[in-house]
């Protein structure tokens, strides 16, 4: 298989191909086989790359309906999580690794939890968001300001703004409506968990 395919591993993973029975990552994005191996074979610092022996995998996992990603399980303690940049590729990807390792496809619920963790990470960074924008807030109704310096300078900059955009009550109304947004999702995913497709 020739096709170099796109990810979106935030911070990690930009480009995979199977080649030589094994699935190879790394940290930039290419778009033929050539450049890919010329750099991956090229052990720069600036480069992260790793290799997936396919016939160590021992499961592969994704959604049923809209699936984002797939994760990998090899060497019986380890998985890494691949994040297609086009959804056409999660499939093709997956069918390339089921046929040459001959996996048996079953389908099932996913647990409470699992369904979601997601919604649930999302209820908990919109609480410390919005309470860290009111203490923002606050402080610059109180007639404060705000120390913009160090290495999250950006970050905080944009931090600040939202907090003087937005006020006290502002934050606290953003905050709710982010809190409920997340918490109906919850209750959609609780009523009705998604569907996880294993091959193992």
């Amino acid at each position: 298989m020739t096709q170099v395919f796109a990810l979106k591993n935030d911070k990690s993973w930009q480009s995979a191909l199977l080649h030589e029975n094994q699935i190879l990552l790394i940290n930039k994005n290419y778009k033929t086989q050539e450049e890919f191996l010329l750099k991956y074979n090229d052990k720069s610092i600036f480069r992260s790359t790793k290799a997936i022996v396919i016939t160590s995998i021992n499961q592969i996992t994704h959604l049923e309906k809209d699936a984002e990603y797939i994760k990998i399980k090899f060497n019986n303690n380890k998985s890494e999580k691949l994040v297609f940049q086009q959804e056409k590729d999660l499939p093709t990807f997956c069918n390339l690794l089921v046929n040459e390792k001959t996996l048996e496809r079953t389908v099932t619920s996913l647990s409470k939890f699992k369904a979601i963790q997601n919604a649930l990470i999302g209820v908990v960074v919109s609480i410390v968001v919005g309470w860290f924008l009111h203490q923002e807030a606050s402080i610059l109704e109180a007639g404060g300001t705000i120390e913009i310096t160090g290495r999250r300078k950006l970050f905080k900059e944009i931090f600040a703004k939202a907090a003087e955009v937005l006020g006290t009550k502002g934050s606290l109304i953003a905050a709710a409506i982010a809190v409920a947004f997340f918490c109906f999702l919850m209750f959609k995913k609780l009523k009705t968990p998604p569907n996880e497709v294993v091959y193992q």
